[in-house]
């Protein structure tokens, strides 16, 4: 029994290690917003049934920050180390500078063609598209998520 729960608790040790975990909403929901505001560059975000992924980077290393939601909200949030990574200006990094300016990611929607909505608790909506390099890609996200919410 003692060998049993020792094993138990070395598991459970291992796997809280590898990674950051928050639960609850209140707290995933702020969470989300400081990792991609501590961003240097976000990557790519994909979707597969409630759970978003994205892909960041910071201090040359890479993370994934794997979100669940509940009824599109934002219930928990798994940052995992993945390891080194080069510099790097993702896609999507115009993104990481939005979350500066929000206290929370209150939501994360996915329309028919997989394209990703990002609400925060401010009201903000962000549609997640790739950086047009033109200054305007945050004002046309806004407008993108407007657009898709009509």
């Amino acid at each position: 029994m003692s060998l049993h729960l020792s094993l138990l608790v070395v598991a459970l040790t291992a796997g809280a290690s590898s990674g950051e975990v928050v639960r609850g909403p209140g707290p995933a929901q702020a969470r989300l917003a400081e990792a991609l505001a501590d961003a240097e560059s976000v990557d790519w975000v994909t979707t597969s049934g409630n759970t978003i992924t994205f892909a960041i980077d910071r201090a040359n290393e890479a993370y994934r920050i794997d979100v669940t939601t509940l009824h599109h909200q934002v219930v928990a949030v798994d940052i995992h180390f993945v390891g080194p990574q080069p510099a790097v200006h993702g896609q999507l990094s115009w993104l990481g500078r939005e979350m500066t300016e929000v206290d929370a990611v209150q939501r994360l929607d996915i329309d028919d063609e997989g394209t990703v909505t990002v609400g925060t608790t401010d009201g903000r909506s962000y549609l997640v598209i790739p950086d047009r390099h033109d200054g305007n890609t945050a004002v046309e996200a806004r407008w993108g998520a407007e657009w898709n919410n009509t």
